[in-house]
C-alpha cells in the first residue's frame, strides 16, 4: 500500500499521520452539531436524513476532514460537476 491512497473521495482522503491527528482532537458533541449545522447551511440541506449524516460524518471524520470534504465539494459544485461511473454528468 501507498503512504496515501486514493480512495472514492480522491485525494481528499487522509494518510495515517492525518488520521492520527483527527483521532486525537476529537470534538463534544456541541461543536459537532454546530460545525455540521454550518456545513449544512453552506449545501443548503434542510431535511433531516442529510443533516444527520452530515452530524455523522463530523463525529467519525473529525472537524478539519470534514471542512476539507467541503472545500472539495464546493470546487466540483462551482465548477462543472462531477462525472459518474455511468458517464453522465453530476448536475450541481
Amino acid at each position: 500500500m501507498s503512504e496515501q491512497q486514493q480512495g472514492p473521495i480522491g485525494s481528499s482522503q487522509l494518510d495515517e499521520q492525518q488520521q492520527s491527528d483527527v483521532l486525537k482532537a476529537e470534538a463534544s458533541p456541541a461543536e459537532i452539531a454546530e460545525i455540521a449545522a454550518t456545513i449544512a447551511a453552506r449545501l443548503g440541506e434542510t431535511d433531516a436524513a442529510p443533516c444527520a449524516q452530515i452530524r455523522r460524518a463530523v463525529k467519525v471524520l473529525g472537524a478539519e476532514a470534514t471542512r476539507a470534504l467541503l472545500r472539495e465539494t464546493m470546487e466540483i459544485e462551482e465548477g462543472e460537476g462531477m462525472m459518474l461511473h455511468r458517464r453522465e454528468l453530476l448536475c450541481t
